[in-house]
């Protein structure tokens, strides 16, 4: 008895620790191709973005080029990407900042300060986050990776246009954000890179249960997940559920009226129009989006991803608390956007390359 009630001290001691915080404001957007949100981030004014591509080990920063139609990022080598791209973006350019560093001088004069994640590369090797930079390299600004300057081969690491081969450099241009100055909120909805146990102001709820929607690497992809600030986790369905601890986004929207949870029921005949408005939530084995759902089940909410209606396992897909083992329904509620909503004017615009 005596250790149960220490258990539960702990366990409400979580419940009031975590906190609500006024995250830096960037983050990551779906891209598509040829349309560029207006709070995107340019390289160099000159039409190409810092997009964050997925690559087998992890999620790599990269250079987007809009009018060729794909983006280009470092990884053993130059790695063309056509799918599954976020861009970055910010509601203020004033906060971003590009601060020339120098590798080759002490990794404790504060280089890294400031600096912008943009992802993570983890193998049976190495495991370390990637950061941002960009260089002027054979005629032309290129965005990619920064392993830190903590690790034996921190580097801004591109490519050679010539052959592909990786080109590590030493003196570049990290990106960082400033936090002492004060902006608005962005628009739509985002992923922020998440810290356990601090909850982004924007963060969209669950259920109004202190649990968060988020979005975890899987081998083979990205999928929506459900964090729970309180426990420092997130959990995902992948053949049974998944706990997740480090590399998390969470769902954030600073206008929570445009999003909605609308029932589904996936058995219905002719129901495909039920994808209608659905907010996409990662993808899985390279080419499937999966979008994003709830159920109640055994008495908690719990989100997880969606199938499709077009997929033949169509359904969301969450997992037992007991046993561990996948749960597959058909009826559950999708979250969805109400794009019919106008934003104000300074919102509205995005720039069609088409």
């Amino acid at each position: 008895m005596y250790k149960l009630i220490i258990v539960l001290f702990l366990l409400l001691l979580c419940v009031l620790t975590y906190e609500y915080v006024n995250t830096p404001d960037y983050y990551w957007r779906e891209y598509a191709f040829r349309t560029i949100p207006y709070d995107a981030v340019e390289i160099a004014n000159d039409e190409k973005y810092i997009g964050q591509v997925y690559v087998n080990g992890g999620l790599v920063p990269a250079t987007i080029y809009p009018y060729l139609g794909y983006a280009v990022a470092e990884l053993f080598g130059k790695q063309i990407v056509r799918d599954h791209i976020k861009i970055l973006c910010c509601p203020d350019h004033s906060k971003l900042y590009w601060d020339y560093v120098d590798f080759t001088q002490s990794a404790a004069n504060g280089q890294m300060k400031n600096s912008i994640l943009g992802g993570f590369y983890k193998d049976s090797n190495y495991d370390f986050n990637h950061f941002i930079g960009k260089l002027l390299h054979q005629g032309e600004w290129k965005a990619g990776k920064v392993i830190p300057i903590e690790h034996s081969r921190g580097a801004l690491v591109i490519w050679n246009s010539t052959d592909g081969t990786p080109a590590h450099f030493k003196q570049f241009y990290m990106l960082k954000y400033n936090l002492t100055v004060d902006s608005p909120g962005g628009s739509n909805y985002y992923w922020r890179d998440y810290s356990f146990g601090q909850v982004p102001y924007d963060a969209f709820e669950v259920a109004d249960d202190g649990k968060y929607i988020g979005q975890v690497y899987v081998d083979g992809g990205l999928i929506p997940a459900t964090i729970y600030p309180y426990l420092g986790l997130a959990i995902g369905e992948l053949h049974g559920k998944l706990v997740i601890k480090e590399h998390v986004k969470i769902f954030c929207s600073p206008d929570h009226s445009k999003l909605y949870w609308d029932f589904v029921d996936f058995e219905k005949p002719g129901s495909a129009g039920q994808m209608r408005n659905a907010v996409l939530g990662g993808f899985h084995n390279d080419i499937q989006n999966v979008f994003i759902g709830k159920v109640l089940h055994e008495g908690v909410w719990k989100v997880g991803k969606v199938l499709p209606m077009e997929n033949s396992h169509k359904g969301l897909l969450v997992w037992n608390d007991v046993d561990g083992q996948s749960v597959h329904v058909k009826q559950f509620h999708m979250l969805k956007y109400n794009s019919t909503i106008e934003l104000p004017e300074n919102m509205q615009k995005c720039i069609s390359l088409s």
